[in-house]
C-alpha cells in the first residue's frame, strides 16, 4: 500500500519537534551554547520517545488542528482560510502559464463565492491529483503548514511551562524567538506552496484539449 502524503513527510515533522525539545531541555538546564551538545539533549529525549512512540506523538500533536484551524493560522483568515476559496478570484490571474480563455471555456461562468471557488478547484484537482507535479508541490504545501502548525503548539505548551522552568527570562525569551522565527519561515513558506498548488492543478487541467 502506497503512504499517504502525511506519513511521506512525518518523520521530517519528529525531527523537527526533538529539536526544539532539545533546545527547550538545554535552555531549562541554563547550559551555554560552548556547554551544549545536541547529542547529549538528543540521548535523554531518545529514552523518552523510542522510535514509534517519537511518531505517535508528531502524529497526535499534529491532529490537534484541524486543517481548516491550520489553514487560519498559515493565512492568517478566519473565514474561508483554504486556498482553493480564492483559486479563481485572487490566484487565477497572476500565472502566465494559464491560459484565461481556456479557463472560461472549461468552467464558465467562473464561481465568484468562496465555497463555490474551493468546491470548483477541488473537483479539478481530483483530476490532477495524480501527477508528479501536484503531489510534490501538495507534499510541501501540507509539511509547511503543519510545521507551522506545531509551532504555534509549542509556543502554546513550552511557552507557558517555560515560564515556570526556565532559569532566567532571557532563556524564556530565546526559546521563544527561535520557535517564533521558524513559525514565521514556515507560514511563508506553506503559504508560497499553496499557491504554487493552486495554480498548478488549473494550469495543468486548463491545458487539457476538451
Amino acid at each position: 500500500m502506497a503512504r499517504s502524503l502525511k506519513d511521506s513527510y512525518r518523520m521530517q515533522l519528529f525531527a523537527a519537534l526533538a529539536a526544539n525539545l532539545a533546545l527547550y531541555y538545554a535552555l531549562v538546564k541554563g547550559l551555554s551554547f560552548s556547554e551544549f551538545k545536541m547529542e547529549t539533549a538528543t540521548a535523554h529525549l531518545s529514552a523518552l520517545l523510542p522510535g514509534g512512540l517519537a511518531v505517535a506523538l508528531c502524529g497526535i500533536l499534529n491532529s490537534q488542528l484541524t486543517y481548516l484551524q491550520k489553514a487560519r493560522i498559515v493565512f492568517l483568515r478566519w473565514r474561508d482560510p483554504l486556498p482553493g476559496c480564492r483559486a479563481f478570484s485572487h490566484y487565477v490571474a497572476k500565472d502566465p502559464r494559464i491560459d484565461m480563455k481556456a479557463v472560461r471555456a472549461k468552467w464558465s461562468p467562473l464561481p465568484k463565492g468562496a465555497q463555490q471557488q474551493n468546491a470548483l478547484w477541488y473537483r479539478i484537482y481530483q483530476q490532477e491529483q495524480g501527477t508528479e507535479a501536484v503531489n510534490h508541490l501538495n507534499r510541501h504545501w501540507l509539511f509547511a503548514r503543519d510545521y507551522a502548525s506545531i509551532c504555534v503548539l509549542l509556543l502554546i505548551a513550552l511557552g507557558a511551562l517555560g515560564i515556570y522552568q526556565m532559569p532566567s527570562a532571557l532563556s524564556w525569551f530565546v526559546f521563544v524567538g527561535i520557535v517564533l522565527t521558524q513559525f514565521f519561515f514556515a507560514r511563508r513558506s506553506a503559504v508560497n506552496h499553496a499557491e504554487r498548488f493552486i495554480l498548478t492543478v488549473i494550469a495543468q487541467a486548463a491545458a487539457k484539449p476538451n
